[in-house]
């Protein structure tokens, strides 16, 4: 039986359906829900100043603060479930975990795509815990032509996360960056242990392959679920109208949506049509988000658990 599961999930990746699918009825598990997410307020502070002001050097404290008590919340949650006997599940970005330093690094390259990766522990997360007995890594990836638009539409509406636009392309570079998941695999792999990697095209179209990813997890098919009540128009009333646009899809569904997988969308006729939606400024930011993350999409797709 694992200790943890650590689910590092790229935005927009259809995570919210995996965890739903795979974690949500599973007997003996405790769950840690994005212990890090009060991070992501002051790392986009952060990355809307440059380097070596005040407001920048004031949003890194803020960040490393909150950084230190979602290790903590971490660590406690572990040593009680394995107290208690239990696995402990944990979803996190990894956007949201990385060293200021690499960030920034990242979002001020003019080649991300081309960075070094550096098989290193970017992370904030110490050794000790990502490497703790009986861990399985979990990464879901998603086709950039995909996740990257479906990021910005999520993040739009959303004043917390809105920088004024000259800051744009740093925020949707960091965010975006799939880059964050291979280098965390390949650490993983020198480490001496190889993550799980999912691909949104899998989970979404076949129940089946649910039910293999259970058992490969030390999980119970049996306790996967599958299908579900759609919401009622009370409990979207009584949702805030910013999380619908985030859960809008799975509170909707009553099951999985295989029209949403990448393989049955003409993913570059959908491109063609950001311009009408997006205008050409926002249209070329999301075009290069997507050109860096494409490599290492093809990179772990290959990886990928095929069920």
């Amino acid at each position: 039986m694992p200790s943890q599961i650590l689910l590092f999930s790229q935005p927009r990746s259809g995570c919210h359906l995996l965890e739903r699918m795979v974690f949500s009825k599973q007997p003996g598990v405790q769950q840690l829900y994005h212990p890090f997410w009060p991070d992501m307020f002051p790392l986009v502070e952060y990355l809307s100043h440059d380097s070596g002001t005040n407001a920048s050097d004031q949003a890194r404290e803020k960040y490393m603060i909150e950084a230190g008590i979602a290790i903590k919340t971490w660590n406690e949650a572990l040593s009680k479930a394995e107290s208690n006997g239990e696995i402990l599940y944990m979803h996190a970005h990894l956007l949201m975990t990385a060293d200021p330093k690499r960030a920034r690094e990242h979002v001020q390259s003019d080649q991300p795509a081309q960075d070094n990766l550096t098989k290193s522990n970017f992370t904030l997360i110490p050794n000790e815990l990502l490497l703790h007995r009986g861990t399985i890594p979990l990464l879901t990836i998603r086709d950039p032509r995909m996740a990257v638009p479906s990021t910005y539409r999520a993040m739009r509406p959303q004043p917390q996360y809105a920088p004024q636009a000259a800051k744009q392309r740093e925020l949707y570079m960091h965010t975006t960056n799939l880059g964050w998941n291979r280098e965390l695999y390949d650490w993983y792999t020198t480490q001496g242990i190889e993550p799980i990697v999912v691909d949104a095209d899998d989970y979404i179209t076949s129940t089946d392959y649910v039910r293999s990813l259970c058992s490969k997890l030390g999980l119970d098919p049996e306790h996967a679920t599958l299908s579900w009540p759609s919401v009622t128009k009370k409990e979207v009333d009584a949702t805030d109208p910013l999380w619908m646009v985030v859960m809008g899809t799975l509170k909707t569904s009553t099951g999985v949506r295989p029209d949403r997988a990448s393989r049955n969308n003409d993913l570059d006729a959908e491109m063609r049509k950001w311009k009408d939606e997006f205008g050409e400024d926002v249209t070329a930011i999301l075009g290069e988000c997507v050109a860096a993350s494409m490599p290492h999409y093809e990179y772990l797709r290959e990886c990928r658990f095929r069920g």
